[in-house]
């Protein structure tokens, strides 16, 4: 499970999304698939893919998590750190949290898209082309968050409270489970850069 970030080349503006798959690679290669045929799910990132050219992009993850709730987490944290909801620097629009956040779409538009996905599959030969495009792109799949991406999703959170259904949910999902030593040595380390940053703001 991923969340990722799409820049384009170009002019630097972002896309942050998630991915509840393994295959970044396939996962770029449908959305290029689906820009390129008009579709309009994520409309101003097809807009741009269409415009620059799928090859004026990169994507590669910016961190790897192992639930849904965690992806929704990191997606919103991540849109709200880089801004990327703002046309100045990037294309969502939504705000995240399963790519539908903030926007409840009709029932003509839900019909829309239910009829244009009916039946379609990718044509192989359309496969083979992102693939050749793709290769020598390096995803990094497996990177950490690095420290700036790090900091930026802290900072997007100070002071942001979770309901009371968003906490509940949490400790649900949490029941039973005992964190693995390598787990508890994450948290400490993560403990400790708090405490160092409570001190240096201190």
């Amino acid at each position: 499970m991923f969340v990722y970030q799409i820049t384009n080349k170009v002019n630097g503006k972002k896309y942050i999304g998630q991915h509840a798959g393994d295959n970044l690679l396939r996962y770029w290669e449908s959305t290029v698939y689906f820009a390129e045929h008009g579709y309009q799910g994520k409309r101003l990132l097809y807009r741009a893919i269409r415009k620059y050219g799928a090859d004026n992009f990169d994507i590669k993850p910016l961190v790897i998590v192992g639930t849904k709730q965690d992806m929704d987490y990191y997606e919103r944290g991540l849109i709200k750190a880089f801004k990327t909801m703002s046309p100045a620097f990037g294309y969502n629009i939504t705000a995240g949290g399963g790519g539908s956040f903030g926007v409840v779409p009709n029932e003509e538009t839900r019909n829309k898209m239910s009829q244009s996905r009916t039946g379609k599959k990718m044509p192989e030969s359309h496969r083979r082309k992102l693939s050749e495009r793709s290769k020598g792109n390096k995803y990094s799949l497996g990177r950490k968050m690095t420290k700036e991406n790090f900091d930026k999703l802290m900072a997007a959170h100070v002071g942001a409270k979770r309901s009371d259904e968003a906490r509940k949910r949490m400790s649900e999902s949490h029941k039973g489970k005992k964190p693995s030593e390598q787990t508890k040595q994450r948290m400490r380390e993560a403990q400790q850069r708090r405490r160092e940053r409570e001190n240096n703001n201190g």
